[in-house]
This record gives C-alpha cells, sequence and structure tokens, in this order.
C-alpha cells in the first residue's frame, strides 16, 4: 500500500484513500487494444467517477486504473485536469499518478512538471514523490533537487520521512545533500525517532556525535520519544544521563510524553517535574500541554484517579486542563459525576469547552436527567447553555423526533432558547421525515418561532420533494416566504438549475434573491458551465449578478485566466472588481506573464477606486514581464 499522507493532509483533505489500493498493481505496461476500447475505457473512467458513494467509487477506480498503461493514463489524467474539483476528481488523481509512479517515476515527474494548472500540479507532484519515496526512497529524495524550492519544501519533508521508515541511516546520508531549510530540525528529529524505534542503541551512539546545534537538540529528542516507544524506562534513563540544560529537558519531554501512551500514571509524576516553558522541541511548548496529553490517555484507563491526582499535584492551567480531559471521559460512563467535577473547574473556558461534549454523552445514556442538567445551566452563558441543550435534543430528535419535539412544546415555551430550539429539533426531524415535522412546525403558536420553524422544515422537505415545498412555501407571507422560497430554489437547483433559475423571478430583490442566484448559478456551473455563463451574461446589474459572476471566476480561472480576467471587469461593485482583478492578474503572471502584464496595465490604466497596495501589486506585474524581455 502506497502512503497518501501528504496527499491527504494538503491540498484535498481526503483521508483512508490508501486503504483502497489494489493488490494486483503491476509494474508492467498494460496494452490498449484498439482506439474503439480506449475511447470505451474513457467513458468507463467518466463513470467511475458519478459513483456517489466514496467507498465504492475509491475500490473501482484503484482496480480500472491497475491495468492502464502510460498513455491511457495521462490521457484520462489530462481529462481530469478539465473537470472542476470534488473528491470524485480528487480520488482520480491519487490513482492515476500513483499507477504512472508504478509505470515509470522519472516519466511520471516530467509529466507533472509540464501541467500548467498550479494546484493540479502541485498535488499531482506531491503524490508521486509520495509514492515513489515509499519504494525507491533515495531515487525520489536525488529527484528532489530538481524541484523549485516552493514545491521542494511541499515534497522533501513526506519523502525523508518514507526513507527513514525504510533506511533511516540512508536518510541521514540524504540529509547531508540536501539544502537547510527553517524546519530541516524537525526532519532530523523524525529521521532519529524512525531509528531508536527499531534500534535506539545505535541511534543513541550516532545523536550524541552530533555537532552542537538545534538539529542535535531536536535530534536528541527524537531519540527519546522513538525509544520510550519501546522502553520507557531505558529512554526515561538514557535522557536523565544527558548534561543537565535545555537539551536534556527536551529529550526527557519527548520521552515522557511517549511513556505516557504506555503507562500515564508514572508519565504524570516525570512531568510535574519539568520547567513549566520548553519551547525548544516542536510539541513539547509547555509543561501543562504535555500534562493534557498524558491526562487524556490516563482518563482512559481510570477517570477518578486523575481527578484525585491533579488535586493534590497540579494548580492553574495544568489543573484546569488535566481535570478537563478527566471530565470529558468520565461524562462516558458517570455523567453526574463528570458534571459534580466540571463545578469544580475553576477555568471557564474549559468549563465551556466540556459542557457540550459532556451534554451528548450524557443523552445517550439519560436522556431526562441530561436535560435536567442542561435546563440548570446558567443564562448568562446562554450560547455554551443553548449548545448543550441541542446536543441533547438532536440525540433524542435523531431516534425518537415525535417525543423530543412535544418536550420542547410542552416544556421549553418559557425557554430563552425556545425559538432556537424548535427550530433546530424541525430541521433533524425533517431529515427523516419533513412532512411530519412540517406538521409540527405549523402546529406551534403563530409568531417568529413558528416562522423560522416553517421555513427550517421547509427546507429540508425541498430536498426529496420540491413541488409539495413549493406549494407549502407560498402559503407563508413576508420575509418567511421570501427566505423558504429561496431556499427551495437552492435545492431544485441541485437537479434542475435552468429551472431553478426560472424561478427567481418569484423572488424579491434583497439578500435571499442574491443568495439564490448565486446558488442556481454555482451549481449550473458545475453542471454546464457554457450555458450557465450565457445565463449569468443576462443578468442586470447588481449584487446578484456579481454573486454570480463570482462563482463564474472561480469555476474557470485556472483554467481560463484570460476570460476569467474579463469576467471581473464586469464586476458591479469597485470593491469587489479590484480585488478580483488583482488577484487573478497575480495568479496568472505566474503562468503568462506577457498576457497577465497587458491585463495588469489595462486595470491600472482604466479601473478607478485601486488601492495604494493593488496599484503596486498590478505595477510588479508590468515590471516582471518586462524583465523577463
Amino acid at each position: 500500500m502506497l502512503p497518501v499522507a501528504t496527499f491527504a493532509a494538503g491540498w484535498f483533505g481526503a483521508s483512508h484513500i490508501g486503504d483502497f489500493k489494489s493488490s494486483t498493481h503491476k509494474n508492467s505496461d498494460s496494452v490498449r487494444s484498439s482506439p474503439g476500447d480506449f475511447s470505451k475505457a474513457r467513458a468507463d473512467f467518466k463513470a467511475l467517477l458519478k459513483i456517489p458513494g466514496p467507498i465504492e467509487r475509491r475500490k473501482k477506480l484503484s482496480d480500472f486504473v491497475a491495468s492502464l498503461d502510460a498513455g491511457s493514463v495521462r490521457t484520462m489524467l489530462a481529462d481530469l485536469e478539465k473537470m472542476p474539483d470534488g473528491p470524485d476528481r480528487q480520488d482520480a488523481l491519487l490513482f492515476l499518478t500513483e499507477r504512472l509512479v508504478e509505470l515509470d517515476p522519472k516519466s511520471a515527474l516530467s509529466w507533472a512538471q509540464g501541467l500548467h494548472d498550479t494546484r493540479f500540479k502541485n498535488a499531482s507532484i506531491s503524490n508521486i514523490f509520495d509514492a515513489w519515496s515509499a519504494t525507491n526512497p533515495a531515487a525520489a529524495v536525488a529527484a528532489i533537487a530538481q524541484l523549485p524550492s516552493k514545491l521542494r519544501e511541499q515534497v522533501e519533508y513526506a519523502s525523508i520521512h518514507n526513507f527513514a521508515q525504510l533506511d533511516p541511516q540512508g536518510a541521514l546520508a540524504a540529509m547531508a545533500t540536501m539544502p537547510h531549510s527553517i524546519i530541516t530540525g524537525s526532519y532530523y528529529a523524525g529521521i532519529y525517532r524512525a531509528w531508536a524505534g527499531s534500534d535506539p542503541t545505535a541511534a543513541a551512539a550516532s545523536v550524541i556525535n552530533l555537532p552542537p546545534s538545534t538539529y542535535r537538540s531536536q535530534s536528541l529528542a527524537g531519540v527519546a520519544r522513538g525509544w520510550a516507544q519501546q522502553d520507557p524506562a531505558a529512554a526515561m534513563a538514557w535522557a536523565n544521563s544527558l548534561p543537565a540544560g535545555v537539551t536534556r529537558t527536551d529529550a526527557l519531554s519527548a520521552a515522557i510524553q511517549a511513556m505516557g501512551m504506555q503507562d500515564p500514571a508514572a508519565a504524570a509524576d516525570y512531568a510535574i517535574k519539568l520547567p513549566e516553558s520548553n519551547n525548544s522541541y516542536p510539541g513539547s511548548n509547555s509543561r501543562t500541554d504535555i500534562l493534557e496529553g498524558i491526562a487524556a490517555n490516563w482518563a482512559v484507563q481510570d477517570p477518578t484517579a486523575v481527578l484525585t491526582w491533579a488535586d493534590k499535584n497540579l494548580t492553574g492551567d495544568a489543573f484546569n486542563t488535566a481535570a478537563g480531559a478527566a471530565v470529558k471521559q468520565m461524562g462516558q460512563t458517570d455523567p453526574a459525576a463528570a458534571a459534580a467535577a466540571l463545578a469544580q473547574i475553576p477555568d471557564a473556558a474549559v468549563v465551556n469547552k466540556a459542557i457540550p461534549d459532556l451534554a451528548t454523552a450524557w443523552a445517550q445514556q439519560d436522556m431526562q436527567g441530561a436535560l435536567t442538567w442542561a435546563q440548570s445551566l446558567p443564562t448568562t452563558n446562554d450560547n455554551v447553555r443553548q449548545a448543550a441543550l441541542n446536543n441533547i435534543l438532536n440525540s433524542w430528535t435523531s431516534t425518537d423526533p415525535a417525543s423530543a419535539a412535544a418536550y420542547i412544546q410542552q416544556n421549553l415555551t418559557a425557554d430563552p432558547d425556545f425559538s432556537k430550539l424548535a427550530t433546530q429539533a424541525a430541521t433533524t426531524w425533517a431529515q427523516s421525515d419533513p412532512q411530519a415535522a412540517l406538521a409540527w412546525a405549523q402546529s406551534l403558536p403563530p409568531g417568529g418561532t413558528q416562522n423560522t420553524t416553517v421555513v427550517a422544515a421547509i427546507t429540508q422537505l425541498a430536498n426529496v420533494d420540491p413541488d409539495t415545498a413549493w406549494d407549502d412555501a407560498e402559503q407563508l407571507s413576508g420575509s418567511s416566504q421570501t427566505k423558504a422560497l429561496s431556499n427551495v430554489i437552492t435545492a431544485i437547483a441541485s437537479q434542475d438549475p435552468e429551472s431553478a433559475a426560472a424561478d427567481l423571478d418569484s423572488l424579491p430583490p434583497g439578500a435571499d434573491f442574491n443568495s439564490a442566484t448565486k446558488n442556481v448559478a454555482q451549481n449550473w456551473l458545475r453542471q454546464d458551465p457554457d450555458t450557465a455563463s450565457d445565463w449569468i451574461g443576462t443578468l442586470p446589474s447588481g449584487t446578484a449578478r456579481d454573486g454570480a459572476v463570482t462563482q463564474l471566476i472561480s469555476t474557470i480561472k485556472n483554467n481560463d485566466p484570460a476570460t476569467a480576467f474579463n469576467w471581473a471587469l464586469t464586476l458591479g461593485d469597485p470593491n469587489t472588481r479590484n480585488s478580483n482583478t488583482v488577484n487573478l492578474a497575480t495568479a496568472w503572471s505566474a503562468k503568462d506573464p506577457a498576457a497577465a502584464a497587458t491585463a495588469a496595465q489595462n486595470a491600472l490604466s482604466n479601473l478607478t477606486g485601486l488601492t495604494t497596495a493593488q496599484q503596486t501589486s498590478l505595477q510588479k506585474i508590468v515590471q516582471k514581464a518586462s524583465a523577463q524581455n
């Protein structure tokens, strides 16, 4: 399985995609049997992207890509680059680029470096180095040198990390050939941590011979952390043998944190002896932070022991964070005791953070007890009180919405949060039974609460039955009707944006009309960008049109910056127009300095209201192109 850490944590934010890697991938080119077969393969590929469930989509994409040859992969990547961004595109990019690496990593890198879309290019390169360094880290790290500095920093950490897992000494040797950057110290720490996890004695002997520097201190901490995960007692003894000072403190902090995963009670006793401030080792930060992490692990085993120990040994922030961790865990088994313990914590921030989580845990065990406690919370801190009640009632509404709604109507009408709670209950109920939720909302006493609750129910109903939702919305009056119709139009737009655009005529000018227009544009551009663009061009000047144009710009700016720039010039609001034109010209300059410079000069000559900073940015674009000629 190829790691996807950088890809998942970076541009796309996907998770667990690597779990779907096929074990049948081979490093041999498949053969396209005929042009007709390949056309079908492209069509099949696009069909796979439309699978809504991410698990099924990733599994089928993985199996499909495994048999492609390099030419087929590159053709499909070219198709992919033209598509709007989304989870389907993200998944496909991962599997296709990793297939290229399996076939020929150097060719894969050459292909990626020739891309024009910056985001697509950067994501592809990150993914290529992630996969390459997992199988041949020495070659991958050697290839990093040919990248521009910004891209190099983007890929080198993951590559060195993968190298260290396979060959820590080789990773150290590779480090000596790389340009040092501000984060290089963390690379050394990671290498030594990996080395100590497999051979702590050798890693410790090596790290001692490093010359004095920040890297040495961080590397010592890396050895302590990796060693402590295998043998906490030996790691602590080694850390204590280091000369007194920041270096020893860093190593002890790292060992203590690792020990906290296995023996938190013992680690806590070590931790309270650390100095309060400890900023040398990344992740240590302070004794309080270390204690918080230890307490969180300890609380899983014995939250009462954590509270007892914290009360005896800690004060201030350290006590508050340790007690907060214990309360959170205690709420899973004894929420009443957790509430009592929470009342003894003096730090309001810790208490406020814990209350909503405790409410959720309590509701799952004793709904009435949780409601009684939440209603007793002071109204002087209404946001936290409302969050607690919301969490409890959401839990109830998800399992028995009718009973939850009846409780709200019978017991909470005088509560200061009644309107918000009723609206939230109707919204949650409507996700499973919109008609019943709407009927309940309509049964509430006339007034503001009924209006907002009915609108919330109609909004959910529109997702499954827009025609009925429209009829119900038309029965309302005033701002409630406008809001409900706007929300129904947004729901229609996800399936039939052209019809939704026609329905916009039913709305009066205002914020709801502007929002609905923007949502129609967003959905239509995703489904049929050419027709949507034509429609946007017919909109009259104003806030609604500006919102639709900004959606259009966002859709096309990477692939067609010239057209995006021209659309930006048509924006009616001067501030929106100027900021968009400057941002677009700046991004465009990285791809086509000459064309961007022409556009920037046009903006400088014709736009009014440019700030000094915006004028300076445009002038730099012009100067950049001149310097390159």
